[in-house]
């Protein structure tokens, strides 16, 4: 597993407390921006990627695909998460395809960095963790904070997620076995020109997952890993 590597956007999580970098789970309309119409959708994959000849391969985090944002249906974001389990496509586990077959999970996977494109007005993001199997955002945190507290305004409406097409869940705090998150992103205001020089037109955040492993006798094990995903706004 790569760990602390730039490019790949996994690295070893250390234990995580609610402090001031946790994204709010309240949406205040007069202060932030309007509720959102649409939705965006990111399903996040890891899959093992050889780097080095006799080296263990490295852990990558990508997104699955790059859609472009949807109108929200008449049941709102619920009804928008209850549909993806209509669309979500069956696909290999990327950590156990066999070496041999590296050119179909290249296809299959493309290496999409962990970066979300966002202009206008105010949208419902959803992230979904797709493979492998065992990986849940960690229940006893916040399953995303921000890097910068700074950035804390322009978002809101954390929710962590159990759904299926009929049925659904969600709380501020972590669940058991999550696999979905939902929340609110309001692109800043265009700044001055030119732009002050601590100006960043990229927000970063930290999205905190668990890999279950098989238990040591009787004891359950697990894997903390935080990715790093940018939302990045061009041209504000």
């Amino acid at each position: 597993m790569a760990l602390d590597d730039p490019t790949t956007g996994v690295t070893l999580a250390a234990p995580a407390d609610a402090d001031e970098n946790d994204m709010n789970d309240d949406w205040n309309e007069d202060l932030q921006g309007p509720w959102p119409t649409r939705f965006i959708v990111r399903i996040i994959d890891l899959k093992e990627v050889p780097v080095i000849v006799g080296q263990d391969p490295q852990l990558h985090a990508c997104f699955r695909t790059n859609s472009a944002p949807q109108s929200l249906p008449a049941g709102g974001i619920t009804q928008a998460i209850k549909d993806l389990f209509k669309s979500i496509p069956p696909v290999p586990n990327p950590l156990l395809v066999p070496r041999s077959s590296t050119a179909e999970s290249a296809v299959a996977y493309p290496r999409s960095p962990l970066d979300l494109i966002l202009l206008g007005e105010p949208i419902y993001v959803v992230y979904v963790l797709g493979r492998p199997t065992n990986m849940y955002f960690r229940p006893e945190v916040k399953a995303l904070t921000h890097k910068n507290v700074q950035d804390k305004p322009y978002y809101g409406a954390l929710r962590h997620i159990k759904a299926t097409e009929t049925t659904y869940q969600d709380d501020e705090f972590g669940l058991d076995d999550c696999t979905i998150i939902s929340f609110i992103a309001n692109p800043p205001e265009p700044p001055a020109m030119p732009p002050p020089p601590e100006f960043n037109y990229r927000h970063g955040f930290n999205l905190h997952l668990r890999l279950t492993q098989p238990p040591s006798g009787t004891s359950p094990r697990a894997l903390d890993i935080d990715i790093d995903p940018d939302i990045r706004y061009p041209g504000q």
